[in-house]
């Protein structure tokens, strides 16, 4: 894999640059994937990242993550912890 960055000129001069389209895809239980691409990407091969989702938490961390959000909601909805307004200091830009 060659990576190029023009701003720096440190690409070769016969390097084509690829065009990048994100799309969502589904792979099935054969681990075939299957995506809709948008109307005009012409046919022909391509390059394929697959990005997987992060893998879920394990039971014990899931219980950890669970007993915060229970002891902080209480805080977080405690109107008295609001120590800021919208109306507290100046845009940066006023600042001075």
């Amino acid at each position: 894999m060659f990576l190029c960055d023009r701003t720096f000129a440190r690409c070769p001069d016969d390097f084509d640059p690829m065009t990048t389209i994100r799309v969502t895809g589904q792979i099935d239980s054969t681990n075939r994937l299957t995506a809709t691409l948008p109307a005009g990407v012409p046919a022909g091969p391509v390059e394929v990242v697959v990005m997987l989702p992060a893998p879920s938490t394990d039971a014990g961390e899931q219980g950890w993550l669970e007993g915060i959000a229970r002891e902080w909601r209480d805080d977080l909805a405690d109107s008295r912890q609001d120590i800021y307004s919208p109306t507290d200091g100046r845009p940066p830009h006023e600042a001075g």
